[in-house]
């Protein structure tokens, strides 16, 4: 329906001659859904793609701005999906509060990233921490990979999971804000 916008715009273009006034049509359109300011709430919203979402992988492309994107890349679940069956979290001892954290945070994109498409399938349902160390055994190149993929330097251990989304969230905000060059 652009008669919702443009009209609106039309009408701050007259009222503003000189300069183009974007503070103006800013202002304007803030509220409607036609809001041309992208705010913390917007970034926080990000974080409710969830692998398969129709806006999932450009939300994540934007994590990733030196793809090459002639190449196939698999979104790829770091702690694997395999990890947050029912059964497993029962059989790891967690408790009720911890279970539902894991359950309800395993499928965002927090807990996603880009890989191409063989590194993908050589990965699969390994542990994350066990893949990272066998893939980067050397220090500096896995400190690199955990950089490039917004990996916090934590413990990486599937009891960890819930400070590990705490902290990418954090990680992969910082990037967002740093794209749209906002202060937080």
């Amino acid at each position: 329906q652009p008669e919702n916008v443009l009209k609106p715009i039309r009408d701050v273009l007259i009222e503003n001659t000189g300069s183009f006034p974007f503070e103006a049509l800013a202002n304007k359109l803030k509220g409607t859904t036609k809001s041309v300011i992208f705010d913390n709430d917007d970034i926080e919203a990000l974080f409710d793609n969830k692998y398969g979402g129709d806006h999932t992988f450009s939300t994540m492309a934007l994590l990733y701005p030196s793809l090459d994107f002639k190449n196939i890349f698999h979104m790829d679940h770091i702690f694997p999906k395999c990890l947050f069956t029912m059964n497993n979290l029962v059989k790891n001892r967690f408790d009720r509060y911890k279970c539902e954290v894991y359950s309800e945070n395993f499928d965002y994109i927090a807990n996603l990233q880009l890989m191409d498409e063989s590194t993908n399938l050589e990965k699969s349902s390994m542990d994350f921490k066990d893949w990272l160390f066998k893939q980067f055994p050397e220090s500096i190149e896995r400190k690199e990979y955990m950089k490039k993929h917004y990996i916090p330097d934590i413990d990486l251990s599937f009891d960890n999971f819930e400070e590990f989304i705490k902290q990418r969230k954090q990680l992969m905000k910082n990037k967002f804000l740093s794209i749209l060059k906002m202060d937080e």
